[in-house]
């Protein structure tokens, strides 16, 4: 059983899975603070973080369709059009809040930590347009030696 708890542990040192985390956040007005929850469950061993953070980051995302012409070439006797979408994606603001000092987790456990967060007021606000979208995302994660456990991006639904 040895080299089985082993190869998880690897497993899970390269993959984040030392620790399942989720974050739970209530609707938000720009401005105002708003609470947060972060959860997390710790896998079958022990876990050294050297913090608990969160992560807000506004985002920009444009998708704009553009049509062009291939130039004709020897071989070809008319021209051809082609269409493709341009994307890109900016992030437009960032905060990093620590919501855990460095700790030990012990192995099967659960812990949870609240949190208050604020948008500053010159953030852009949130908008979804025909080409180009503004939303703010969080996520929660753990520093720690490896693959860092975290929540995953999640939307804040933002009034």
């Amino acid at each position: 059983m040895g080299l089985l708890n082993t190869i998880i542990n690897l497993k899970n040192l390269v993959t984040g899975g030392s620790a399942d985390v989720v974050v739970d956040v209530e609707p938000a007005l720009r401005g105002v603070p708003f609470n947060i929850t972060v959860q997390v469950l710790v896998a079958g061993e022990e876990l050294q973080i050297e913090g608990a953070y969160l992560q807000i980051q506004g985002v920009e995302d444009i998708e704009v369709p553009h049509q062009y012409i291939d130039k004709q070439t020897a071989n070809e006797s008319k021209n051809s059009s082609k269409k493709e979408i341009i994307r890109r994606h900016t992030i437009t603001s960032e905060q990093k809040i620590q919501i855990a000092q460095q700790m030990e987790l012990e192995a099967n456990e659960a812990y949870k930590w609240d949190a208050v967060a604020k948008l500053a007021p010159n953030n852009e606000p949130v908008y979804k347009g025909k080409h180009c979208n503004h939303h703010y995302r969080i996520r929660a994660y753990l520093d720690c030696y490896g693959n860092d456990p975290d929540s995953g991006w999640v939307d804040l639904q933002i009034a």
